[in-house]
């Protein structure tokens, strides 16, 4: 029964982080609060990047960015061009309130390419509830195919997904 919940709060998580407006990169680079952006998906239509309007927080230093949902259904076609930043995302939960959210116990690990990455992980507020976000945010890439890996585990439930994005010259 306990696997059951927790499957079911995690895929209850994706569909909401899926469906939210999008949150913001790297706090360090970007003000969360003043900047949406669209997804890095592959279409026939032009690339919707969007550059980030200056104010507090956003230092200009992510010129074009993008991202991609790691609890997207498998083989969704991301896609990005070459000077875009990409923002890697992932909610975690629900929890009923902040001090639950800072106490739920995650092990969390992400690699990108193969190699152990650098990521962040905080809790936010949604009309749903409590989430702890996991963001990895990529400076621009080399043209090619690039792959994210996030494991999470909750008491005995481990959970890992993978995303890659293909950047195109741009």
């Amino acid at each position: 029964m306990r696997r059951s919940r927790f499957v079911g709060v995690f895929f209850a998580a994706v569909a909401l982080v899926a469906a939210a407006n999008p949150v913001a990169a790297d706090s360090r680079d970007i003000d969360q609060g003043q900047l949406s952006f669209f997804p890095c998906l592959a279409s026939p239509v032009p690339k919707g990047s969007v550059p980030p309007a200056p104010g507090p927080g956003n230092d200009g230093a992510v010129p074009h960015i993008c991202f991609v949902n790691w609890g997207a259904a498998p083989g969704t076609p991301w896609e990005a061009s070459t000077g875009e930043w990409i923002l890697f995302r992932q909610a975690l939960g629900p929890h009923e309130s902040m001090a639950d959210c800072v106490a739920a116990s995650y092990t969390i690990s992400v690699r990108f390419d193969g190699a152990p990455a650098v990521f962040d992980a905080f809790c936010v507020q949604t009309p749903f509830g409590w989430f702890k976000t996991v963001r990895l945010l990529t400076q621009p890439l080399a043209p090619g195919t690039h792959t994210a890996a996030l494991t999470v585990t909750s008491g005995s439930q481990t959970i890992q997904l993978s995303q890659s994005v293909t950047v195109v010259g741009g």
